[in-house]
Parts: structure tokens; sequence; C-alpha cells
């Protein structure tokens, strides 16, 4: 048992906790793995997650603007961006399944294919420009072509590993 967890990759912490006071919560390290990771094997590491390459186009105090190719130009909170990225950098921005929303606007995108869980169901989503689907958790369609809402306080950019 450790007061102090944290994710380890070869001898190395990966990520540990960036609020000493966020162990006394009993949720509180698993929690922050999965909703904010600082790189991508603590991302992959917990949970289901899709990656985009992106660049920084400009980083403020607050925000960071990001292209993200086939997503468009993104504003990020910057809480959002990992420690160490600056402008220009070649970044990964990753979501979550469960943040992605079927919407009016957005990317478009077939059904490929499709689990229901009760709720909810699983479902993986081909987009233009991408070799890989992305994995979609929520309410399901009621059909195969959908457009795909990003939401831009649930994406996080995280170094490329380049």
């Amino acid at each position: 048992m450790a007061d102090r967890p944290g994710l380890f990759k070869r001898g190395f912490a990966r990520q540990s906790p960036s609020n000493p006071l966020a162990i006394s919560g009993l949720f509180a390290i698993p929690r922050e793995l999965y909703e904010r990771p600082n790189c991508r094997e603590v991302a992959d590491f917990i949970g289901e997650i899709n990656f985009f390459h992106a660049t920084v186009e400009e980083m403020t105090e607050t925000s960071a603007t990001v292209n993200a190719g086939l997503l468009g130009i993104v504003p990020l909170p910057r809480a959002n961006v990992a420690q160490g990225i600056a402008s220009s950098d070649h970044i990964l921005l990753a979501i979550r399944p469960e943040h992605l929303r079927i919407a009016a606007q957005g990317v478009a995108g077939e059904v490929v294919t499709a689990t229901f869980l009760g709720g909810r169901s699983h479902f993986h989503v081909k987009i233009d420009g991408r070799t890989e689907p992305v994995a979609v958790s929520g309410q399901p369609p009621s059909g195969n072509a959908v457009t795909l809402a990003f939401p831009p306080e649930n994406l996080i950019g995280l170094p490329s590993g380049d």
C-alpha cells in the first residue's frame, strides 16, 4: 500500500499526483490519471482513448489554440495542455469515448461497429482522413451516418513523443 501512488514504466515515473492533497480522497489518484494524463502512456493505461495529431499555434497563460487537422482549429483551456508544451509543438489531442457527442455540427462519420450495453452503447466511427475508427460511448445513434462533436473542454493536449 502506498500513500503517494504513481504510474511507472520501465522503472521511471510517468505520472505521480500533481496535488499532494489529492491522495486524501479514495478515488483521487485513479481519477487524476484517467482525466488528466500527462503523456500517451498514462492516457492509454486506464481505459480507452482516442488520439489526434495536432500542432500548437498559440499558447497563452489561460489558453492554447491548436490546429487539429480534420478537427479544425481548436481552442483549449491551458489547464488541458500538459506541462512543457509550447507554441509550434506537434502534440497529440486525446479524448475519452464518453466525452464525444453526436451532434448537428462537427466531424461526419459512419458507425462501423456498435455494442449495446444497457443504458448506453459503445461504438466505433470511421471518419475520413483517419485510418483507425474513433471510439464513442453514449446513447446509440439512430443510423449509421453520424456527426461527432469534440468538446474542447474535454480534449487533452499531450506530448507527441516525436
